[in-house]
């Protein structure tokens, strides 16, 4: 159901302002509007601007608060401290996360160092040199380098016993070669030419290696690898990403943090204010029904003016209120499918309750079949406890409904001689099943029509209650070939030829709908020639015959689902009895957790689509606007 609002405004003098706020509307549940805008037309009123002084230290508890996060915060609830104890607390305390971070910086950056030299020097590590000695060659030049296997294969094969070039190589991998090259100083520019053709990436390791203090070069890459771990080491200990100095109790720094957010928050709401010439507040918005109710009783007690108003359709004064749902527990889990359709508008009903209803019932029908049902209920069960995802719940609701339809068709995990069965199977009677299908989807689309007369009552649209192709004339039409298709059927009775007329003037009155309503409003019978008129009204009337027509077959599926699996459980059988050990087993496990896998999804996307294009689209509006409380309710104690 969609909770009642009412549209509130709440004036005083501006000293009580931020006693008011922080004292007694943080107690409730408010969606405030700017009031500056919604009261433009009073003189003198302006909105109310000054500075927030506690932005910047909202800052810091937030910087504080993300280091906090996986602390314990029972103790923290505990905790009551006053605005000034709280900016105190947080700006030392900030101090310290600062110098904190500073230093996780650097440390940062050193493990940037760290690993750059180690990666650099182990791939040198093969070649037993001593660096200093190689930086005294006075007549000798070389290069530390790499370059792609490909060429160096060329290099051994023409290059290789050049008796001014010796290449020692260090480390080959999937794609590289990495080694050094020495030559005599005079044919320095022509072997660095030719290296340079052969893609020769060089590399300068002083850095690295002074910076070890070693003299061999394995041995510097074993400093640096050293080095490497012992930064990593002193990241992850908790005391240097603490944001505070051991004097600063966690629990009280996060109380801290809490507070300044919430007077941040409260201080925030001032941008909803207007300030009168005389010096008072104004505050705007909306709130529920009980909610107001209880703020009139305790303002009073302030000497403020409190009024609030119920929404009036068409009140060009208040825009249309803002939409917040309230269902029990386990219709309130669809709610998370009514808002993918869109939320439903004030005063428009709450399909939610339906959705679940329905949902639940098709998902039963199509997916009939006590152990899976069982399985899949235990699954959304579980996922719900853990991730509190509302899919988690839905899923157990629906696999809750597969287990009792599984029941009455006597299946169990594909099994159908187990269970004694209360109804026909769905494969030992495919045309009845269908036809049932199809009863039920009937059943359905009659519902959402006369849903979707009672909306147009609600609204006191006449136009919509009487005309409309899902109003009261469509409905007695589609009611009335429903009853005369059974009475075929099932009653062995030939239809009345009176009862056919009689059923066929409401079409009538749904195909001339336009021209009706043009009369109503005052306007001529036709806007066009009589021959486009005509052309029209068929085509028209053949439109609402077609979505009858289709939106009923649609519901085949809901048959068509149930007889499919039996025959994907048939499947797994043959599989089954083909095999023998632990085949055997295998084979019926993971068949039948394939099948609640493809078959869960399938239905739930099936029932998803009924739902919404087969029912929604004939009595569902929807397009409102979410409540939204504009503070975070504060628990009173």
């Amino acid at each position: 159901m969609i909770e009642k609002m009412k549209y509130i405004n709440i004036t005083g003098p501006i000293d009580l302002l931020d006693t008011i706020t922080e004292g007694c509307l943080s107690a409730y549940d408010i969606q405030f509007e700017n009031a500056a805008k919604k009261m433009g037309a009073i003189d003198g009123l302006r909105p109310f601007s000054m500075p927030n002084p506690f932005a910047e230290h909202a800052r810091m508890a937030a910087d504080l608060l993300a280091s906090l996060e996986r602390r314990d915060r029972t103790k923290a609830d505990c905790i009551k401290i006053d605005a000034d104890r709280a900016v105190k607390t947080v700006e030392s305390a900030h101090i310290n996360f600062l110098a904190s971070q500073k230093n996780k910086e650097e440390l940062r950056l050193k493990k940037e160092e760290c690993g750059k030299n180690y990666s650099l020097l182990s791939h040198f590590s093969g070649l037993d040199f001593d660096f200093n000695k190689l930086e005294s060659f006075k007549h000798i030049n070389y290069a530390f380098g790499c370059m792609p296997r490909a060429n160096y294969m060329q290099f051994e094969s023409f290059l290789y016993g050049e008796p001014e070039i010796l290449f020692a190589e260090s480390e080959t991998d999937r794609d590289f070669v990495w080694g050094v090259y020495f030559t005599p100083a005079p044919f320095s520019d022509k072997v660095r030419s030719i290296f340079n053709s052969l893609h020769f990436e060089t590399f300068d390791l002083a850095d690295a290696y002074n910076g070890a203090k070693n003299e061999m070069i394995s041995a510097a890459a074993e400093y640096w690898k050293n080095k490497l771990a012992e930064t990593e080491s002193l990241l992850s200990e908790p005391d240097v990403c603490a944001s505070a100095e051991p004097e600063h109790d966690p629990a009280e720094l996060r109380a801290a943090c809490e507070k300044i957010m919430r007077l941040n928050d409260v201080y925030g709401l001032r941008k909803n204010a207007a300030v009168t010439a005389q010096g008072n507040f104004i505050y705007v918005g909306w709130t529920t029904r009980k909610d107001a109710k209880r703020m009139a009783a305790e303002l009073s007690g302030y000497g403020l003016t409190f009024f609030s108003r119920e929404y009036v359709r068409g009140d060009p004064e208040t825009d249309l209120p803002p939409t917040r749902l309230k269902n029990l527990p386990v219709v309130g889990l669809f709610e998370f499918f009514v808002k993918m359709y869109g939320l439903p508008r004030y005063g428009e009903m709450d399909p939610t309750p339906i959705m679940a209803v329905v949902y639940t019932l098709l998902f039963g029908i199509m997916f009939g079949d006590a152990g899976h049902g069982i399985c899949l209920a235990v699954i959304g069960l579980l996922l719900y406890a853990t991730k509190k995802n509302p899919l988690g719940g839905i899923m157990a609701a629906a696999g809750f409904s597969g287990m009792i339809f599984g029941f009455v068709y006597g299946i169990v995990f594909g099994l159908e001689d187990v269970l004694r069965a209360y109804l026909k199977k769905p494969a030992e009677d495919i045309i009845g099943t269908l036809l049932f299908a199809v009863a039920v989807g009937a059943g359905l689309i009659l519902m959402s029509m006369a849903l979707n007369i009672v909306n147009a009552l609600k609204k006191r649209d006449m136009l919509k209650f009487f005309l409309d192709p899902n109003g009261i004339s469509g409905f007695i039409f589609y009611g009335a070939v429903v009853l005369a298709i059974y009475m075929s059927v099932y009653g062995n009775k030939s239809v009345n030829g009176l009862f056919v007329a009689a059923a066929c003037l409401p079409l009538l009155v749904v195909a001339l709908r336009e021209p009706f309503c043009r009369i109503i409003k005052g306007e001529r019978f036709l806007s066009e020639g009589l021959g486009m008129f005509a052309v029209g009204t068929v085509i028209g009337l053949y439109e609402v015959l077609l979505s009858y027509a289709a939106n009923t077959i649609s519901f085949v599926r809901v048959g068509a689902f149930a007889l499919t699996h039996a025959g994907m459980m048939a499947v797994v059988a043959l599989l089954a009895r083909n095999s023998s050990g632990l085949s055997h087993i295998a084979f019926i496990v993971l068949g039948n957790l394939l099948v609640i896998a493809i078959e869960g999804l399938l239905v739930g996307i099936q029932v998803l689509r009924l739902n919404f294009y087969e029912l929604f689209s004939r009595f569902y509006q929807s397009g409102g606007k979410p409540f939204t409380p504009s503070l975070k309710k504060e628990a009173v104690k």
